[in-house]
């Protein structure tokens, strides 16, 4: 067993705010011993080599620290490992540069650039007070200093103003209602605000209520806050252009990668959807969101999630930011009459009247405006939970426009790993193996030619299932056009089958069906197999593409927000009215990508009187030797 403490860190287990990526390396710098905690603090290599690009691999960031031209709270550290945390001052003599680690809105240390004079002092949080030997009165502060005979008004929880150059502070702050703070820990880490009230928990943690200068309120533990203020001004200069104030409903983005303004003035949205998404603030009333919460939504189901526990999260996400958007209900405040009995007849007596506040229209009995049975959500497809990919749902009045988009016959494309030589339970992808076989006459060769001739006999069968005789011209102009979409919707057919990678035992397959399960994709890769002379059981399964939608157009679980959803409800509005613009109902196409930059682009504009283009038949036989022919 190891002895010692631990040298290493992976770079997957370090702290989110060092914003570190993944395929860097396989290793992160760990930090020394020192004043701050491992997951608090920020190593010097990284501030020099990954945020000021003063150094550009490990040893240089070393020759830089052995130099002694790193100086961190007035002391020169020349460990390039050294934890350097929150309110640190880093000093750089040679370029005249002074820095302060301060939280950004989003919890991440930011390179903060401060003047000389302001670098002489620095905030520290008072975390313990004590007497200590001969009664010796002490405090411990954040950073691990130990300050004697502190003013005794000091307590735990406030801020004191420390002098680097003596180690000595000349002024504190108290912990007081009404005065500035910055949140240290929890989800709202490098938020700024105005402390309100606290709640105390005996027994467990307590809570204080903070208000920014958005308006917004939180909550979070007493120990996460920081003071650094008295009243609304801060002591210390604050970095970026917000101030610590995350506009969570007014900046942030209504779709990854996508302005909110450009979004709509581009995109072509309803002026509800426009309001909402430009001024989305708590102020917004529910029946607005109520208004535009209909339509068809696009996400991507994660691996081992089943569809039911998918809707939940998105009904949950839905209602939780919703409500953040409803203000507060103004409770009306009605009187009551004050009934006294009388002193001699003890009769019930109206004495007078008092206000109150009328209890039937408090939220804690009517309840809040979103509630998730309120929600209706349904699925297009059924995907298994072991199944992933893009998925289609309907939400409140969008579950009315899912039958429609089933009978418009959509050819879905799916990603299959296999595994030759074993079989599992009712062929599922999480099932015991019952059967395990030899596969060693199965080649590549062998395999493709199988799905050749099970793709042309699939060709075949969508001609019988269309009632076209295949020696007839009507045969012929839907070949010409594509392939014959089925009349009885329900049946499985597979338009499309390419053979991606084999390496046996495992291969992997692409299927462009319509009308298909999960099961059926299962039982398929089996009888391929079956037909080689082997078994094979179905390792995973993706959806890569439902129709026109594809990973690009799908949203992931962690971006569920309201901003996100109503985002993505009006580009799948947009992509079904180009997917009505160019559908045939007598044949199956393969639909062609459309980039979110085309559907953002694509303005809205009507034209009257344009002149009708004649439709041009697409030619799919590609005969090498022309088309030159006399219609009978």
């Amino acid at each position: 067993m190891a002895r010692g403490p631990k040298r290493h860190l992976k770079r997957l287990a370090a702290p989110h705010h060092w914003m570190l990526d993944k395929l860097g390396g396989v290793f992160a710098p760990r930090p020394t011993s020192g004043p701050h905690k491992l997951r608090e603090s920020l190593p010097l290599i990284l501030f020099l080599r990954n945020r000021l690009k003063y150094a550009l691999s490990y040893n240089e960031a070393r020759m830089i620290c052995k130099q002694r031209l790193i100086k961190i709270d007035g002391k020169v550290r020349t460990e390039m490992r050294f934890p350097a945390g929150f309110m640190d001052v880093i000093t750089i003599e040679k370029t005249n540069e002074t820095f302060r680690l301060l939280y950004d809105a989003k919890g991440r240390y930011t390179v903060h650039r401060i003047t000389e004079a302001e670098g002489k002092f620095k905030l520290c949080k008072v975390v313990k007070k004590s007497v200590g030997p001969k009664g010796v009165p002490f405090i411990v502060t954040h950073d691990a200093r130990t300050i004697r005979y502190p003013d005794p008004h000091v307590k735990v929880n406030d801020t004191v103003v420390l002098d680097i150059a003596s180690g000595k502070f000349n002024d504190y702050v108290k912990f007081d209602q009404g005065n500035l703070c910055m949140v240290t820990g929890g989800r709202n880490m490098g938020r700024v605000g105005v402390v309100g009230h606290r709640e105390k928990h005996p027994g467990s943690f307590d809570i204080v209520h903070v208000k920014d200068a958005a308006g917004h309120t939180f909550a979070t533990r007493l120990s996460n806050v920081f003071i650094i203020g008295k009243g609304t001004k801060s002591l210390v200069s604050l970095p970026g252009t917000t101030k610590g104030v995350s506009f969570r409903w007014d900046v942030h983005l209504c779709y990854p990668l996508l302005d909110r303004r450009a979004y709509c003035t581009k995109f072509g949205a309803g002026e509800n959807v426009r309001s909402l998404l430009l001024n989305m603030r708590p102020a917004v009333s529910s029946s607005d969101i109520w208004s535009v919460l209909h339509g068809v939504l696009c996400v991507h189901k994660p691996r081992d999630v089943s569809l039911t526990a998918l809707k939940k999260i998105l009904i949950s996400a839905i209602c939780s930011d919703a409500n953040n958007c409803v203000p507060p209900a103004r409770i009306p405040v009605i009187e009551m009459p004050v009934v006294e009995p009388h002193p001699k007849s003890q009769a019930l007596l109206v004495v007078g009247m008092r206000k109150q506040l009328d209890y039937s229209s408090h939220p804690l009995v009517v309840g809040e405006a979103f509630r998730r049975e309120d929600i209706r959500v349904e699925e297009l497809h059924y995907l298994e939970p072991a199944s992933s990919g893009v998925c289609l749902f309907g939400i409140n009045d969008g579950c009315e426009q899912l039958e429609s988009l089933r009978d418009r016959a959509w050819v879905n494309e799916y990603r299959l790993l296999g595994q030759l030589g074993r079989e599992t339970y009712k062929n599922e992808i999480r099932g015991k193996v019952v059967v395990k076989c030899a596969y060693d006459g199965v080649t590549k060769y062998r395999m493709q030619k199988l799905l050749s001739r099970v793709q042309a006999q699939y060709k075949r069968l969508a001609f019988e299932l269309a009632n076209v005789d295949l020696q007839s011209q009507e045969a012929f102009e839907l070949a010409r056009k594509g392939l014959p979409r089925p009349k009885i919707l329900g049946t499985p057919m597979v338009y499309g089958i390419n053979l991606n990678s084999f390496k046996a035992p495992h291969f992997s397959l692409t299927l462009s069906c319509v009308s298909e399960t999960d099961s059926f994709l299962r039982g398929f890769l089996r009888e391929v197999a079956i037909s080689l002379g082997t078994t094979a059981s179905c390792r995973r399964l993706l959806c890569v593409r439902v129709g026109p939608f594809d990973s690009v157009h799908s949203l992931l679980d962690k971006h569920f927000t309201l901003s996100n959803i109503l985002a993505n409800m009006q580009i799948c509005r947009k992509l079904i009215e180009k997917d009505a613009e160019a559908a045939d109902e007598s044949i199956v196409r393969d639909t062609p990508h459309v980039a979110i930059n085309e559907l953002i682009e694509d303005r809205l504009i009507e034209t009257l009187n344009e002149e009708t283009q004649d439709e041009v038949v697409s030619d799919c036989l590609r005969i090498a030797w022309g088309r030159e022919y006399t219609e009978v």
